[in-house]
């Protein structure tokens, strides 16, 4: 899929609506000189896209806490998934490129965890 594509489910409009509420909701915050980390915006958008009130389930740092988790979770299944396949294999190069992500990702929700805690003076 090129990258001017759409997946199909891109274009079902409550999605579609929920995505651009995301986006807007990331500006106003951008706009308010609030600079936000690719974890944070991810965040943001993950609450609009769920409808979800995260104060109502789960304070900001145990919502970090739980990301990191289940993180370091997805880190540890994708380094067996990479293991699998052959050296040299397209799938290999593949899994490993994702594996990247979620460790760069992972490093984002840890940096996220230490500011909280930090503000928190824990």
């Amino acid at each position: 899929m090129r990258d001017t594509e759409k997946p199909a489910w891109w274009t079902t409009r409550p999605i579609a609506e929920a995505l651009n509420r995301a986006r807007d909701a990331i500006s106003r915050r951008q706009r308010a000189g609030q600079a936000l980390t690719r974890s944070e915006e991810l965040i943001t958008a993950s609450r609009v896209l769920l409808n979800r009130n995260a104060s109502r389930d789960e304070t900001d740092l145990q919502m970090v806490q739980r990301h990191v988790r289940e993180g370091e979770a997805h880190v540890a299944r994708q380094h067996e998934i990479v293991a699998k396949f052959r050296d040299g294999s397209e799938l290999r190069e593949k899994a490993g490129e994702f594996l990247d992500e979620l460790k760069s990702t992972l490093r984002d929700h840890k940096a996220h965890l230490a500011r909280l805690k930090k503000e928190a003076g824990s």
